[in-house]
């Protein structure tokens, strides 16, 4: 982040420039805009290419946003469990602006998106809707009861189906320091992060969250629980606006 933007006391993350301006100023004063921008940053560097050369520590640490220069820059902080690391250790990501933004040369715009809304994110146009399906609000004091049949729509528009294994029991009353969560079976790839995850009766459960490692005794992949987000977001009054798809 100091290579891209420097690293002495400056402006704000939030207005580093338009984009973040205007992240900025649809999420309001609710968040705190600088945070969430670090957090995106670093949620790029480690799922993009730097990331591969450095998963010896990573990938088993606790990662903390560390505030520095006055607060306008967050460092990463990997705590690691690794008894053979001793000393602390500068993580080399050697990354570069185009791998954060996620440049390969190609001019490929499609992304995957849970619900879209006219309240987060504006667009220049209004993006086509390439995979839609219905949606009929989320589960609100209730489970899916187990092994309730699911889907969600993959990138290049396939339909994947499988069941809910089970919910987290702070489903009934999330804590809002809390996560809760879903769990199905291990159907999710990278690409499908954030796609919302809805019932037979359209009903959203969550939103993809992670998978279990290849290697893990138990394989399951899980769900952000879809309520407790739009509950923190502050945006279940517009939900009858949204629509869950794929975004051109």
């Amino acid at each position: 982040m100091n290579d891209i933007l420097g690293g002495a006391p400056r402006q704000p993350l939030a207005r580093t420039g338009e984009a973040t301006r205007s992240f900025a100023s649809a999420i309001g004063a609710a968040a705190n805009p600088n945070v969430l921008l670090a957090g995106m940053y670093w949620w790029s560097v480690l799922h993009g290419p730097a990331a591969q050369r450095e998963l010896r520590v990573t990938d088993r640490a606790d990662r903390l946003l560390v505030a520095h220069a006055d607060g306008t820059r967050l460092s990463l902080l990997a705590l690691t469990r690794d008894d053979s690391v001793t000393e602390p250790v500068k993580l080399d990501f050697s990354v570069s602006t185009g791998e954060i933004l996620g440049l390969s040369g190609s001019d490929d715009r499609r992304a995957s998106v849970g619900l879209v809304l006219r309240c987060l994110i504006r667009f220049d146009q209004t993006p086509s809707i390439a995979v839609a399906d219905n949606f009929a609000g989320f589960y609100d004091g209730e489970v899916p009861r187990d092994f309730q049949k699911v889907r969600f729509h993959r990138l290049d528009g396939e339909c994947v189906h499988t069941k809910v294994i089970s919910t987290d029991m702070d489903a009934y009353d999330p804590d809002p320091s809390g996560r809760v969560r879903s769990y199905t079976d291990p159907v999710t790839i990278p690409s499908d992060s954030g796609v919302a995850l809805l019932d037979e009766s359209d009903v959203g459960v969550g939103f993809a969250y992670k998978r279990t490692k290849r290697n893990a005794y138990v394989q399951f992949s899980s769900w952000i629980w879809a309520q407790q987000v739009v509950t923190e977001l502050g945006i279940a009054e517009r939900l009858q606006e949204g629509c869950h798809g794929l975004v051109d």
